[in-house]
């Protein structure tokens, strides 16, 4: 989850508030990811993302990479799959369709 809010956010991560409001919405888009794949282990598997989150924090995410390229993201393979799964089963979500439409907007610009 850190590639697709990383792209959309890339600025906004300077500040500590900003850093604080990210993490919020991150976690609200990982809880939308776990309920679609039924992680055994969801606080395991949260610890992870904010450790690899902070093991990269400077870094630039290949999907950011290739929005400031012009080229198309892995969007569709990753998100726009979790955002197909949840409308088969029935499941509601918020954030993972507005993060999908963000990056494809953004691959549009």
């Amino acid at each position: 989850m850190h590639q697709p809010v990383n792209c959309i956010a890339a600025r906004a991560k300077r500040r500590a508030a900003d850093k604080y409001r990210l993490q919020k919405y991150m976690r609200n888009v990982f809880e939308e990811a776990e309920a679609i794949l039924g992680l055994v282990d969801k606080e395991e598997a949260w610890n992870r993302v904010c450790e690899v989150c902070g093991l990269t924090e400077k870094n630039h995410s290949s999907m950011l990479v290739d929005i400031m390229a012009g080229r198309r993201t892995e969007a569709d393979a990753i998100i726009g799959y979790l955002v197909k799964e949840a409308e088969n089963r029935g499941l509601p979500t918020v954030h993972l369709p507005f993060l999908h439409r963000s990056i494809k907007a953004l691959e549009r610009n």
